[in-house]
């Protein structure tokens, strides 16, 4: 009985310890296995990470290389940009540099022949007027004048050049159209008549008068009005109104100027050596100028087509 129930422990015992062999096998393959997944899973996920971490970094790698490609063509494409902006500046520049060499050589051309026509139109004729065809058209003039003068409540005369003792030297007038000789003294007189280009035909005096005088009168004339020469305008004319001077050019053009009144305002004598300027300090000396009375340039272009070589 007792070897029976010793046996049957033996028994029990032995499986007992198959079982724990058994089991602790089994909790060693169990750990083994998870030991093995999670190094598996580890890995699995070291890879994933460092695949990913790899894609990352090549995506950044590829965002910078795009950033930089881009910024690059935005540099090239701001250089080009710039040096389209640089060449259309210079292209406008050189055709505003053109445009503008157009339109002074254009300017350069037209004042040239306006020049030339002034020169051309300043030139005499090539006639020599007698004393006695200078009187005839200074006559025909003052008549026109007069009814001019009336219409501006003016007084006109005829003597709007004289003076008193001088050399021998020439008078003469200044104009844009170069020296206009107005009185050779002398047959001798210098520097002569063929050293101006213009020579004078006579001329006539606008003035208001202080005795309410209209049109053509001679009352400087008068020797209670005028008793010396010296003396010119200043007693018959307003000096505080327009005193006017015409001169009458060979070459067909009347001239202007403004006048304090005097016979010989506006005009010069060279010295007996014919230098024209040696009297006179250096810019002390008045200009006429091209007349802008359209009525009175016609009317002695209109006299002077009566008088032919």
């Amino acid at each position: 009985m007792k070897k029976k129930e010793k046996s049957r422990m033996e028994k029990k015992t032995k499986r007992t310890k198959k079982q724990f062999i058994y089991l602790g096998l089994a909790i060693v393959v169990v750990a083994l296995g998870a030991f093995i997944i999670n190094l598996y899973t580890g890995q699995s996920s070291s890879d994933s990470n460092k695949t990913s971490t790899e894609k990352s970094s090549s995506q950044q790698k590829k965002v910078s290389s795009e950033k930089s490609k881009t910024s690059k063509n935005n540099k090239e494409d701001g250089k080009k940009n710039a040096a389209s902006d640089s060449v259309a500046n210079e292209s406008t520049s050189s055709e505003s540099k053109n445009e503008s060499d157009v339109t002074k050589s254009s300017n350069e051309s037209v004042q040239k022949k306006e020049n030339s026509n002034s020169s051309s139109s300043s030139k005499s004729s090539g006639k020599v007027y007698t004393e006695a065809e200078k009187q005839s058209i200074g006559n025909q003039f003052i008549e026109w004048a007069d009814g001019r003068a009336k219409i501006g409540g003016m007084a006109v005369n005829g003597n709007y050049f004289n003076h008193g003792a001088s050399g021998i030297g020439d008078w003469y007038a200044i104009s844009p159209d170069g020296y206009i000789q107005v009185q050779q003294q002398d047959l001798e007189g210098k520097p002569g008549y063929d050293h101006f280009p213009i020579h004078s035909l006579g001329g006539v005096i606008f003035y208001y008068s202080n005795f309410g005088t209209t049109g053509n009168t001679n009352e400087v004339d008068n020797p209670e009005n005028n008793p010396s020469t010296a003396t010119g305008f200043s007693v018959v004319a307003n000096g505080e109104k327009p005193i006017i001077k015409y001169l009458l050019g060979d070459n067909g053009v009347v001239y202007e100027t403004a006048s304090n009144g005097a016979f010989s305002d506006c005009f010069y004598v060279a010295d007996n050596t014919g230098n024209l300027t040696a009297l006179y300090e250096p810019n002390t000396q008045k200009s006429f100028k091209v007349s802008e009375d359209k009525d009175a340039q016609q009317k002695l272009k209109e006299i002077l087509t009566t008088y032919t070589n």
